[in-house]
């Protein structure tokens, strides 16, 4: 997590690059590790972006049976 603060409005800035493991349980972990994150963190604004690994339809998911 990177924070800082945002010169214009002078409000803090928090922003997570995310690369989301595939395991479903590991998933769950990162977010609930994210939300503990906010948690402490509740001022400014926050930008969750990066690779969170999501399988939208089956002809996505490759090498699984």
């Amino acid at each position: 997590m990177l924070t800082g603060k945002w010169r214009k409005e002078s409000q803090l800035v928090h922003l997570i690059n995310i690369y989301s493991p595939c395991n479903l349980q590991d998933k769950r972990t990162l977010w609930e590790n994210i939300k503990q994150l906010k948690n402490q963190n509740p001022e400014g604004y926050w930008c969750i972006l990066g690779d969170f690994n999501n399988i939208r339809t089956v002809a996505e998911r490759v090498g699984s049976s």
